[in-house]
C-alpha cells in the first residue's frame, strides 16, 4: 500500500540542511537502494498519488504565489507534471532495459542505462512546482537520488514541495530551503547532476560551480523568443496565439513570445487585431480580471516598470502598474522602431509586448540571426515554402508554427534550449536519458573468443602475402573503409605503400 500523507503529516514534513541531504543522498544511493525498478515504481506512484489527493493545495500555492488561474495552472503547470509521471510508470521496464546495439565483434554489445548518482534540482519562481517535479519524477525513474531546492519568493509553492517528505523515501529525496546562500553552500558541494532553470546570468554562475568537479548541467535559460508574422499570415490566429503566449503568467514563461517581427503587409491590421484581443480577454480593467496573473515580488515589478520608463517606443495600450496590494502591471503592446531599445536588449519576463515592423521574412531570419539562439521561436505563416525557409534557417530550442508555448506540453515532446538559451532537456523519455548514463557492455564467451583471435598480432603477422591481403580488404569492408589493390607486399607483412592504389569507386 502506497502512503497517504494526511493534513498534519504534510505540515510536519521539514527541509534539511545542504550538508546533510548532501551526505545522506550519496550514501543511500551508495547502498543501491535506488537499482530495483519495483522501488523506482513505488516512488512514483507515491509521488502521484499525493498530487492527486492533494491537488486542491498545488492549485492553492499557485494561486497565492503568482494569482494563476485554475484553468490556466492546470493548463501550464500541473497536466504535463502527471503526464511525465504517468509515461514513466508505464515505460519505465522498457526505458531501463539493456538494448542490444550489435554483434559486429561476434560477441553481442547491449547498451546499459545506469543512474548517474545524486541528483541537485533548483526550483524557478515562474513555474515553482513544475519546474521541479518534471525532473524529480525523470531522476527518480532513472535511479538517482534527488535533492530539491524550491525558490524562496514562491513561499506557498515552496510548502507545498516540502511536504512530499511525507511520502517519498526520505532516503532518496530531501527538500533545502533558503536563498543565495543556501545555493552558494548546494553548489559547493559534489553532484552527479545539477538542474537549474532561470536566468543565463545564474546559468553561468551554475555552471561555473559544476565545472570544478565536472559535473553535468541540464540549464534551461529562456532568452528573447521571437514571434515572426509573415504577409501570409492568418492574422486572426497569429494574434490570439501570441496574446495568449505572451500574457498567461503575466509573461512570466521561458519560452514566451518575448517580441513580435511583423511583416509590412499585415502590420498595421496585426496591431489592431492584438489591441482588440487584450480588450476583449482582459477587459478594459485587467487589473479586476480573475485570470490576469501577477509579477512575483516588488524587485520584478520595479524592474518591469523601469522597462517601460526607459524605452523610446510607443505605449499602444496598457502601461499601467500599482505595487500597493499586489505586483501589477497591465497587458502592454509598445510599437518598436529602434532594435536597440531598452525591450530588445534581454529577456523581458514581464507582461510587454514589443512590436517591430520587418520589410520581408528574410528580414525577420537575419533579424533573428544576430542575436543569441533563443529557447523557441515562433512562426505565423500559411506559406509552407516560408515555414522551410525559416526553420532550416533559423536555430533555437522548439519552434511552433501558427501556435505559442504548447509545444513542449506535447506528449513525447521535451524542453531543451541551445545555445544562449540552455543546454541539455527532459520530458518524457528524454528526461530519463537525461539522468542515465548509457553504458555499452560486450558479453563474450570463450568460444566467442576464439572466434576474436583472429584479431591478435600472432595471427596475423603470420600470414602469407596473398593472405594478408584478402584479411585487410575483409577488415576494410567490415569496417566500411575503401578496398586497396595491392602490387606487392613484403615477406614481414608490411605494404609496399608506393605500389598501392585505391580502387575507384
Amino acid at each position: 500500500m502506497l502512503k497517504h500523507a494526511s493534513a498534519s503529516e504534510s505540515a510536519s514534513a521539514s527541509a534539511s540542511t545542504p550538508a546533510a541531504a548532501h551526505e545522506s543522498l550519496t550514501t543511500a544511493f551508495a547502498s543501491g537502494v535506488t537499482l530495483p525498478i519495483d522501488f523506482r515504481i513505488a516512488q512514483l506512484k507515491a509521488l502521484y498519488e499525493f498530487l492527486s489527493n492533494h491537488e486542491q493545495n498545488h492549485f492553492n500555492a499557485l494561486q497565492t504565489d503568482l494569482h494563476k488561474h485554475r484553468m490556466e495552472a492546470l493548463i501550464y503547470d500541473i497536466m504535463p507534471i502527471f503526464k511525465d509521471i504517468s509515461y514513466l510508470i508505464s515505460n519505465i521496464r522498457n526505458l531501463s532495459k539493456p538494448k542490444l546495439a550489435s554483434y559486429d565483434f561476434v560477441a553481442p554489445v547491449y547498451l546499459h542505462k545506469d543512474p548517474l548518482g545524486t541528483v541537485l534540482i533548483f526550483g524557478a519562481f515562474n513555474f515553482p512546482t513544475h519546474v521541479i517535479l518534471r525532473p524529480l519524477a525523470a531522476a527518480l525513474a532513472a535511479g538517482n537520488t534527488v535533492c530539491i531546492k524550491p525558490s524562496e519568493l514562491t513561499p506557498a509553492s515552496e510548502r507545498f514541495l516540502v511536504s512530499l517528505s511525507s511520502v517519498l523515501d526520505p532516503r532518496v529525496f530531501s527538500v533545502v530551503t533558503g536563498g543565495s546562500d543556501v545555493c552558494e553552500q548546494l553548489l559547493s558541494l559534489r553532484w552527479d547532476h545539477i538542474v537549474f532553470t532561470g536566468s543565463s546570468f545564474r546559468g553561468r554562475s551554475v555552471l561555473a560551480a559544476a565545472a570544478k568537479f565536472l559535473t553535468p548541467v541540464t540549464l534551461e535559460l529562456g532568452g528573447k523568443s521571437p514571434a515572426i508574422v509573415s504577409s501570409a499570415a492568418h492574422v486572426p490566429t497569429a494574434v490570439s496565439s501570441i496574446v495568449r503566449g505572451r500574457f498567461v503568467n503575466c509573461g512570466q514563461i521561458c519560452l514566451a513570445v518575448d517580441y513580435c517581427l511583423v511583416e509590412d503587409g499585415v502590420y498595421d491590421e496585426f496591431l489592431k487585431q492584438v489591441l482588440t484581443n487584450i480588450r476583449v480577454t482582459y477587459g478594459n480593467a485587467p487589473s479586476k480580471t480573475h485570470h490576469y496573473g501577477r509579477l512575483v515580488s516588488s524587485h520584478h515589478h520595479q524592474r518591469v516598470v523601469s522597462l517601460l520608463q526607459e524605452t523610446g517606443g510607443k505605449v499602444l495600450t496598457g502601461g499601467e502598474h500599482d505595487d500597493t496590494d499586489s505586483h501589477y502591471v497591465a497587458p502592454t503592446v509598445v510599437a518598436i522602431e529602434d532594435e536597440n531599445d531598452v525591450l530588445m536588449r534581454d529577456e523581458i519576463f514581464g507582461p510587454i509586448l514589443p512590436v517591430l515592423r520587418v520589410k520581408s521574412i528574410n528580414d525577420a531570419i537575419d533579424f533573428v540571426n544576430l542575436r543569441p539562439h533563443p529557447l523557441a521561436l515562433y512562426l505565423f505563416t500559411q506559406d509552407a515554402k516560408e515555414k522551410d525557409q525559416v526553420l532550416s534557417r533559423t536555430r533555437s530550442g522548439s519552434v511552433a508554427v501558427n501556435e505559442s508555448v504548447l509545444q513542449i506540453g506535447a506528449r513525447n515532446s521535451f524542453l531543451g534550449g541551445v545555445g544562449e538559451s540552455g543546454m541539455g532537456s527532459y520530458g518524457f523519455s528524454r528526461g530519463f536519458e537525461t539522468f542515465s548514463h548509457t553504458k555499452p557492455v560486450m558479453h563474450s564467451t570463450p568460444f566467442l573468443a576464439r572466434i576474436l583471435g583472429i584479431l591478435h598480432p600472432s595471427f596475423y603477422s603470420n600470414m602469407g602475402d596473398k593472405s594478408c591481403n584478402w584479411f585487410e580488404n575483409g577488415m576494410r569492408l567490415f569496417g566500411g573503409m575503401p578496398f586497396r589493390r595491392f602490387a606487392s607486399i613484403s615477406s614481414k607483412g608490411k605494404l609496399d605503400t608506393e605500389a598501392m592504389e585505391d580502387i575507384e569507386h
